[in-house]
C-alpha cells in the first residue's frame, strides 16, 4: 500500500553508498503542524537517490512524496521506514515533451489549411 505527504524539506543528507553499490538519502519534511511540528524523515534509495538531483530539490521547497511503509525484526527489535519511490516540488508543471517529426509536420499542414480556408470568400 502506498500513501502521499506533503512537507517542507528541511534536510537533505548526503549519500550514502554500501559495499555491494547500494546507496541511500534521507530527506527530513516538516509537516507544517501549528502547535506540535513534526520532522518526517524519507529514505531514497538507489535511482530515487538520484532523482532528487534530477528534480532539483533544494532545501526549503515544498514536495510531495509517494512512499511505502516497510517494517521488519532484527535480533528481537523491530524497525519501520518510510521508503519514497516518487517526489515532486509543489506547483511544478510537467514541461511538454517535444512532439515527433511525423507530428511537427501534420501540426504545420493543418495550420496552412486553416489559413487557407480563412482566405475563401464563401
Amino acid at each position: 500500500m502506498s500513501y502521499e505527504f506533503t512537507g517542507k524539506v528541511v534536510h537533505i543528507g548526503e549519500k550514502e553508498t554500501f559495499p555491494s553499490g547500494f546507496y541511500k538519502r534521507m530527506v527530513v519534511l516538516d509537516d507544517g503542524a501549528d502547535n506540535y511540528p513534526q520532522q518526517i524523515p524519507f529514505e531514497f534509495l538507489k535511482q530515487m537517490a538520484d532523482k532528487l538531483d534530477t528534480k532539483g530539490i533544494r532545501k526549503g521547497d515544498t514536495v510531495t512524496v509517494k512512499f511505502d511503509l516497510q517494517g521488519r525484526e532484527y535480533n528481537g527489535r523491530w524497525f519501520g521506514s518510510l521508503k519514497a519511490w516518487d517526489v515532486n516540488r509543489m506547483g511544478e508543471t510537467r514541461r511538454a515533451e517535444p512532439k515527433d517529426e511525423v507530428q511537427r509536420q501534420l501540426d504545420e499542414t493543418l495550420d496552412e489549411e486553416t489559413a487557407l480556408d480563412e482566405n475563401i470568400p464563401f
